[in-house]
């Protein structure tokens, strides 16, 4: 095995009380802005929102009442332009899914019902996760695709692996932060599925470290952040998934999808001196831009991907065919443009 290195809404909030505030009748999605409003609004804990859910609304209205116990997704919540934005739950779609342009958020409910998703601590947990998920990847988009649009095909590679691990490591973050106020159902969630190992390096750290560490909690988390570069099928799932999207990419566009800007330290350092991203990095991005454990590719058919990819924008196209020798494209195909 080789290894190569990549060097509006139409729902309206009505006065608190115990009573559900939406209805799933009248409307399937609701004002993002609004929801959050009203939680603040009303005082309520979050097991009282747990206790009304009744319905899309009141269920959306008890996951953000959820963020808002932990100061990292409230502050994440706080940084989004999130006025104009609508949310729903969908039953048939499992994950989240959003529309920059449209300005709109779907938490899948993976075919189960609103009642099963109050009584189901583990559905609870999931689509709490997809939530947290879905802010940081919608913070990501808008704050930083403009920047990664210039990266060269490898950058962009890092660049996707940098994101994913920053957003797994923050619901990790989060999780911890709401074990420390009493609800210890995420933290379980978080040790015991797909980033477990993340979530056991982060508490491993913290405990030998917290009194020794100025910011603990950031250091904990970039010892989580480290841990989901060393999962091969986690990082292999990420490059497979990105190479896939810049096929898509230089299919519609062109070579000139990309550029050649690279995932350097100046760049990281720029993504995390933005408002919002709360900077764990400090003085790490050096490492992350050129150290083996943060750029190995492991994975044989993904090395082969990207070269396919690399030839493409070096090569001229004729007929559908990349050729790489620009002479031999017009022999054989004399009468093409």
């Amino acid at each position: 095995m080789t290894e190569y290195d990549l060097t509006v809404s139409d729902s309206s909030l009505p006065q608190k009380g115990d009573k559900p505030f939406f209805c799933l009748a009248k409307s399937a999605q609701f004002n993002f802005a609004e929801i959050i409003a009203y939680v603040d609004e009303s005082e309520s804990t979050t097991a009282h929102h747990l206790d009304n859910i009744s319905d899309a609304g009141s269920a959306l209205a008890w996951c953000v009442s959820v963020a808002l116990e932990s100061q990292s997704a409230a502050d994440l919540l706080m940084s989004l332009p999130l006025d104009n934005w609508t949310i729903k739950l969908s039953n048939s779609d499992s994950g989240y899914s959003f529309d920059l342009e449209g300005q709109t958020l779907s938490l899948g409910l993976d075919e189960q019902t609103i009642d099963i998703l109050k009584n189901s601590a583990f559905l609870r947990e999931t689509v709490f996760n997809d939530f947290l998920y879905a802010l940081r990847d919608i913070w990501f988009e808008l704050y930083t695709q403009e920047a990664a649009e210039d990266l060269s095909p490898e950058s962009y590679l890092l660049w996707e692996r940098f994101r994913q691990a920053d957003i797994a490591s923050f619901s990790i973050l989060v999780a911890w932060e709401i074990l420390n106020m009493g609800d210890a159902s995420f933290w379980r969630h978080a040790t015991e599925h797909e980033n477990g190992d993340m979530a056991l390096a982060f508490i491993h750290h913290l405990t030998r470290n917290e009194k020794n560490s100025e910011h603990p909690l950031d250091s904990a988390r970039w010892q989580a952040f480290k841990v989901w570069y060393r999962e091969r099928e986690r990082l292999t799932f990420c490059d497979r998934r990105s190479l896939d999207y810049m096929d898509d990419m230089l299919a519609e566009i062109g070579p000139c999808a990309f550029g050649n800007d690279r995932f350097s330290t100046t760049f990281i350092q720029k993504i995390s001196g933005l408002t919002g991203f709360q900077d764990y990095i400090g003085d790490k991005a050096k490492d992350l831009s050129c150290a083996p454990e943060f750029s190995i590719m492991p994975d044989e058919i993904s090395q082969t991907h990207l070269m396919h990819i690399m030839n493409d924008l070096t090569g001229i196209q004729k007929s559908g065919v990349t050729f790489r020798d620009k002479k031999l494209a017009h022999l054989i195909f004399p009468d093409t443009e």
